[in-house]
């Protein structure tokens, strides 16, 4: 049990700012949109045998009393039990991992098309145009998204929604970008830092 509090509290960020796992559950479900009752019921006892951890060891473990060697096993030392730095970076990333594109391709280079048409204006300027200006191009289209830190793209991203994906891309010192693909698991077609 302490293995998988102290990763849930490492990858949802409580054991660094000294919260609970209570506290990651109840961001979580903010943060999915659960609004107002979340809020309200987060005060409420969580039903566990054990309290929820108070604080961290410099090991990253919580303070229950186990040694990282009764925790972790064999894991190596330099290791949250086993999962290595990047592997917890590249896990704490899945939000923005794209999903396969389900709909009909033929009618998302249609939108391709649009999008491309639109943007066109702000193609080979040394301008970069604000997340306002692509918002107002692609007005009309369904489920418009822009951004200027969106994950795995440079400059002003975009997105829009198509049946079964989306279209996104970013421009970036004058060029344009344009792909197809399914959702994010964070839900909608563009994920950002700081999500």
């Amino acid at each position: 049990m302490a293995v998988a509090l102290a990763l849930s509290c490492v990858l949802a960020g409580c054991a660094s700012d000294g919260g609970t796992a209570t506290d990651a559950a109840t961001d979580a479900d903010v943060g999915a949109g659960a609004g107002a009752g979340a809020i309200a019921d987060s005060t409420a006892a969580v039903p566990s045998e054990q309290p929820p951890p108070s604080s961290a060891d410099d090991d990253g473990l919580p303070a229950d009393g186990q040694t990282y060697e009764e925790a972790c096993g064999d894991a190596p030392a330099d290791t949250y039990c086993g999962v290595t730095e990047a592997e917890l970076h590249a896990m704490n990333r899945r939000y923005a991992d794209r999903l396969d594109f389900i709909g009909d391709p033929a009618r998302a280079e249609t939108t391709v098309g649009v999008v491309r048409e639109r943007l066109a204006p702000f193609v080979g300027t040394a301008t970069q145009p604000s997340e306002q200006d692509v918002a107002a191009a692609l007005d009309g289209l369904d489920s418009v998204q822009t951004s200027s830190n969106a994950v795995g793209e440079s400059g002003t991203a975009f997105a829009v929604a198509v049946d079964g994906g989306c279209v996104f891309g970013a421009i970036a010192g004058g060029e344009l970008t344009v792909e197809i693909g399914g959702f994010v698991n964070d839900g909608g077609c563009l994920a950002s830092y700081g999500h």
